[in-house]
């Protein structure tokens, strides 16, 4: 649904901004310059016009005024002579003389009158249009009308005038296009510029989750206060996405370790634990499982609380955490039972190793607050891969039973480690453990409920 909201609708190719703002931009400009000049030669065209009207009636006066004699007595080749001379030094096209009763006297045309009329039909309308096509003044001799002038005059100079504009307006395009397309260009630059680095910081944040992008400014204000207010909202949805993270990974790490200890936790062993098999079986290695737990940890919280019992699974945390190496697995897998994997093994004798080591760090004393210390033991039980099992159920399942061996054959509080492989037979007696001697009056003595660790001998595993 999501990529159909990106798609064009049928008949609707999207066309970039760029582009629709220079065809915007050029059709407007030459919209203006051909509505203005168009409406300035219309106006000069009419205020020429009326001039022109002006001028045949000034000469329409003129020869009658110059022919009053010529028609009283009826002198037609001095009529002609006048008419010829007069409307022949003006803008004239004919020339009609009329006498008293009516009857033409004489008749002028222009010799060029065809060279002329050539552009007339098309500007004829508009020409006609603007004013009277044919001035009439009569000859008057003393008051008395003894006949009429009709004078036709010639559009030379409006026709003129409409080509020198047209040439005006292709010479006004052709100069106006370079200054057009580099104000365009610069304005598509402050436009389309902001425009595009903002699309693709949206680009960026949506596809790569680019939080950190920011938006230039610009110059213009409009698309400056966009940016600003952009840029405001990816910095809060920058702290956001900063907080999820980090409440994603606390819940993550919580969901996986164990909030006492900081230990991961069943969950978090049993995939790991997978891994680990997965990667001992492709390189035909060795690992081995130390099922650890807490001897008489019931005692210790009855006896000191369950504060006290946290304090000491805290510290067995903490202990078997520094005596294994670094890439080895410490978890909880709850109460006081705890497994380790040693991954790699190369001698079955690391894990008896580390289980002395972790025998021995349990030998120094726990605070437990209020100025008293315990002693705590524990039993490790050990199952090696893949002698032992095959799988992570089965080499558990095996370290358990190691585990409750040793502590079945160790009737005390103490530290006792066995291997799954080792026989009854190949075990050693050893001495008992120390009696507990953590009473009240003890405590006061000496501030230490001291039990003392006993660690058990340790036997190859049967290979």
């Amino acid at each position: 649904m999501s990529r159909a909201r990106h798609e064009p609708e049928k008949g609707h190719t999207p066309i970039p901004l760029a582009k629709a703002l220079r065809r915007a931009h050029v059709l407007s400009v030459a919209v203006v310059v051909i509505v203005s000049n168009v409406l300035l030669m219309s106006g000069g065209l009419i205020e020429l016009r009326h001039i022109a009207i002006e001028n045949m009636s000034l000469t329409a006066s003129s020869i009658a005024y110059t022919l009053e004699a010529a028609v009283v007595f009826h002198d037609r080749a001095a009529a002609m002579d006048i008419v010829k001379r007069i409307a022949t030094a003006n803008a004239v096209e004919t020339v009609d003389v009329l006498d008293g009763n009516g009857a033409p006297f004489v008749s002028w045309r222009d010799a060029t009158d065809a060279a002329g009329a050539a552009p007339l039909p098309i500007f004829a309308s508009f020409y006609h249009a603007l004013g009277p096509s044919q001035i009439t003044v009569p000859v008057v001799s003393g008051q008395q009308k003894v006949g009429e002038v009709r004078l036709r005059g010639r559009p030379d100079r409006e026709v003129a005038f409409i080509l020198s504009s047209a040439a005006w307006i292709l010479l006004c395009v052709a100069v106006s296009i370079p200054g057009m397309l580099a104000l365009s260009h610069r304005m598509f630059k402050a436009i389309v510029e902001p425009l595009g680095n903002l699309a693709n910081v949206t680009r960026q944040v949506r596809l790569v989750r680019a939080w950190n992008q920011r938006v230039p400014r610009s110059r213009l204000t409009e698309i400056n206060d966009l940016a600003t207010d952009f840029n405001a909202l990816l910095e809060e949805l920058q702290v956001w996405e900063a907080r999820m993270q980090t409440e994603q990974a606390t819940l993550s790490h919580r969901a996986a370790h164990d909030s006492l200890t900081g230990l991961p936790n069943r969950s978090f062993f049993t995939d790991r634990f997978e891994v680990l098999l997965q990667g001992a079986a492709a390189t035909h290695g060795r690992l081995a499982v130390l099922y650890v737990d807490c001897n008489d940890f019931k005692v210790i919280n009855d006896e000191y609380g369950h504060d006290a019992g946290d304090d000491v699974l805290k510290a067995l945390a903490s202990r078997m955490r520094s005596s294994v190496r670094v890439n080895d697995m410490v978890a909880r897998l709850g109460g006081d039972e705890f497994v380790i994997v040693l991954s790699p093994i190369t001698d079955v004798q690391e894990p008896q190793q580390i289980a002395l080591s972790i025998a021995q760090a349990m030998a120094d004393p726990i605070h437990i607050g209020n100025a008293r210390t315990v002693t705590a033991s524990v039993s490790v039980g050990i199952a090696v891969y893949p002698e032992d099992g095959l799988d992570s159920a089965g080499l558990t399942r095996a370290a358990d039973r190691a585990m409750y061996e040793m502590k079945q054959r160790k009737p005390t509080r103490q530290l006792g480690a066995a291997s799954h492989s080792e026989g009854q037979d190949n075990q050693r007696e050893d001495p008992p453990a120390a009696s507990h001697t953590g009473s009240k009056a003890g405590a006061q003595a000496d501030q230490t409920a001291s039990i003392p660790p006993f660690i058990d001998s340790f036997n190859s595993p049967a290979n």
